[in-house]
């Protein structure tokens, strides 16, 4: 059985008829014509579950933190990863009454950029503390001791007023403070001057997060994931993150940043639409797997298709076009408005 998986990991939609604040502008005019029918017959199923418990539950990993996890991808033993947090880079807005994600404001950097901030963290925050590079898209900063904090993923501020979602618990202070330390290191860094001269968004913070496991987690991930086979099947994860690649190390998976719907058996793709640029970025995704991948299940040439967008999960069977009753709307405004 032929069963792909598709995460868009950074989509995450409020819901509610009226347009949210949480959304970021550029999205509701993206056409996405695949996305459109794939979300009119597939079943939501009726319980959220972010994808990263997902993912861990599918592949039946131990319950851990995501930034250990992630510490795995990068070769760390499981002691170097007790005391990690992800350190993702953000780009902010200030607005009249708060401060929020730009659109597209979850960065990527270069290698260059990653290099110099790690060299110049540890120059003025260590030797206590230190970053290093997990992905192109998120740093790990280790030496930080905080057991009781709760982090919300930065793939949910966009567009969101970021006080809501401040780290909060006994030890958060510590994460709020040395996280506005941060902030103004960057406000002067070089970096960002180079990234201004080229026409590129400003780095205003590192978002730290996922050091301590969520106790929100619902336990419906294993319910979820069991009907559809997926540890059994799942042969190959495409990735670029190291929460993914991490969890693809502890399963025993094969791992690789990029592919093409054909030339994968059932696999798990994990992908980052919003990320620099949303409108670009959702219709790449369109075009190379959301539109194929409709294709490829029309034509049995795979026999299931599951999308997780950011904390809700759609399942989709060839039979399941035949729902020719149910009524077709744009991607986004299903999204709003799908009861979960």
């Amino acid at each position: 059985m032929r069963h792909l998986v598709l995460v868009l990991a950074d989509l995450y939609c409020a819901s509610g008829d009226a347009r949210s604040e949480r959304q970021p502008d550029a999205i509701g005019s993206v056409a996405m014509p695949a996305f459109d029918e794939l979300l009119r017959f597939a079943t939501l199923h009726p319980n959220r579950i972010a994808w990263r418990e997902w993912l861990r539950r599918v592949l039946d990993i131990a319950p851990q933190s995501p930034a250990s996890i992630a510490a795995h991808a990068c070769g760390a033993h499981a002691t170097d990863g007790a005391d990690a947090w992800l350190a993702t880079p953000l780009s902010l807005e200030p607005r009249l009454d708060h401060v929020r994600v730009r659109d597209g404001g979850l960065l990527t950097l270069t290698e260059a950029e990653q290099t110099a901030l790690v060299a110049d963290f540890t120059q003025l925050f260590g030797p206590q503390l230190k970053l290093s590079i997990a992905s192109a898209r998120e740093l790990l900063l280790h030496g930080l001791v905080a057991r009781d904090v709760s982090t919300t993923d930065p793939a949910r501020l966009q567009g969101a007023d970021i006080r809501a979602h401040i780290p909060i618990g006994r030890d958060a202070a510590l994460l709020r403070a040395l996280a506005s330390e941060i902030e103004l290191w960057l406000h002067s860094h070089a970096i960002n001057r180079h990234r201004r001269n080229r026409g590129a968004l400003e780095i205003s913070a590192l978002w730290l997060w996922g050091g301590t496991a969520d106790p929100r987690a619902s336990s419906a991930a294993a319910v979820l994931a069991a009907p559809l086979g997926l540890k059994a099947t799942a042969s190959t994860l495409v990735a670029t993150d190291a929460y993914s690649r991490g969890c693809a190390v502890s399963a025993g998976l094969s791992v690789i940043s990029m592919a093409n719907l054909e030339a994968l058996d059932s696999a798990i793709v994990v992908l980052w639409p919003m990320s620099d640029g949303a409108a670009g970025g959702l219709a790449q995704v369109e075009a190379q797997w959301i539109a194929p991948a409709n294709a490829a299940l029309r034509a049995g040439r795979i026999d299931g298709l599951t999308v997780l967008v950011n904390d809700r999960l759609y399942t989709l069977r060839r039979r399941d076009h035949w729902r020719f009753w149910r009524r077709r709307s744009h991607w986004l405004d299903r999204l709003r408005t799908d009861p979960s």
